[in-house]
């Protein structure tokens, strides 16, 4: 009867059915965890500036245990230590193309000029110009009113 047979090849298509269903979601799985690794080498990408920057450098067990003392302690004050880096330290005038806004040419310096202590008559690279902060500030109290 073909009912019947319809009813064998349903009982016995439903485990190869079930079989091929988690197969294909586990390769969508995956391809959808490395589709997100990509995603997320790509977002970091755009801070990296010096090929291999993301490349850990480990060294001896030697220098290990020495601890802090061979590289020192970190500089408690955070703001003081990002100003630090960006205006004292021996790359700091070192240029470097932004992968954002454009794609300007600039330094740690400069940026930090521009975001902490503005000149604000000058131009900054990529024919930026400073606002003072509390324009901003002024404008996101005016947006609580509305």
């Amino acid at each position: 009867d073909e009912a019947e047979i319809a009813r064998i090849i349903r009982e016995a298509a439903a485990p190869v059915a079930s079989a091929l269903a988690n197969h294909f979601r586990e390769v969508k799985d995956k391809r959808r965890m490395s589709e997100y690794q990509v995603d997320q080498y790509a977002s970091n990408a755009k801070y990296a500036t010096i090929a291999g920057v993301y490349e850990g450098a480990y060294g001896s067990i030697d220098e290990f245990l020495e601890g802090l003392d061979a590289i020192g302690l970190p500089q408690p004050r955070v703001f003081d230590g990002m100003q630090d880096d960006f205006m004292h330290s021996e790359d700091s005038q070192d240029a470097f193309t932004t992968s954002n806004y454009g794609g300007i040419e600039t330094t740690p310096r400069t940026e930090w000029e521009f975001i902490v202590c503005p000149d604000m008559t000058r131009t900054y690279p990529g024919g930026r110009h400073p606002f003072k902060i509390e324009i901003f500030m002024a404008a996101a109290r005016v947006g609580e009113f509305d």
